[in-house]
C-alpha cells in the first residue's frame, strides 16, 4: 500500500506543471530585475522593455509578462517619467486586474502612481482607448 501511493504521488509530480518562479529561468529577465534593485534605471528600462516585447507573444508566460510590466512601472516612477509608469502598471493591471502591489515591497511614490493607474484602468472600463467613459462623465459634468 505506501509502495502504490509514493507511485501515485510520483505520477501527480511528475505531470504537475512547473512552478512559474521556475520558469523564470529567463536571463534577461533576471538581468532586468537585478538592474532594477542595484537602481540601475535606465538599463533596466532598456532590459525589461526588450524582455516585455518577447513574452507578449508567448501566453504560457503572461504572469511574467505581468512582472515586467510592473518592474518597468517602477523604474519609470524611479526616473520621474509618470506618464510611461502609468502606462506600465496599466498594461499589468490589463492582464491582472486583482493585482496590488504590497506596501512592503513598493515605495509610497510607486504605489500613488500604480493606485492612479488602477483609478484610470477602472474608469476606462480597462479597455484601452475607450471614449465612452469620457463621454459619460462630460456629460454628467
Amino acid at each position: 500500500m505506501r509502495r502504490l501511493c509514493s507511485l501515485l504521488v510520483g505520477a501527480a509530480l511528475a505531470v504537475a506543471p512547473v512552478p512559474l518562479r521556475a520558469q523564470a529561468d529567463d536571463p534577461e529577465l533576471a538581468q532586468g530585475e537585478r538592474q532594477l534593485r542595484e537602481g540601475d534605471y535606465k538599463g533596466a528600462v532598456t532590459t525589461l522593455e526588450s524582455v516585455g516585447r518577447r513574452l507578449s507573444s508567448a501566453p504560457e508566460r503572461a504572469r511574467d509578462l505581468v512582472r515586467v510590466y510592473v518592474d518597468l512601472g517602477v523604474a519609470y516612477v524611479a526616473l520621474d517619467q509618470r506618464d510611461l509608469a502609468r502606462a506600465r502598471f496599466g498594461e499589468a493591471l490589463a492582464r491582472d486586474r486583482n493585482l496590488k502591489l504590497s506596501a512592503a515591497e513598493y515605495s509610497p511614490k510607486v504605489l500613488a502612481v500604480f493606485e492612479e493607474s488602477r483609478r484610470r484602468a477602472r474608469q476606462t472600463g480597462g479597455h484601452k482607448g475607450s471614449k465612452a467613459p469620457y463621454i459619460v462623465a462630460g456629460a454628467a459634468a
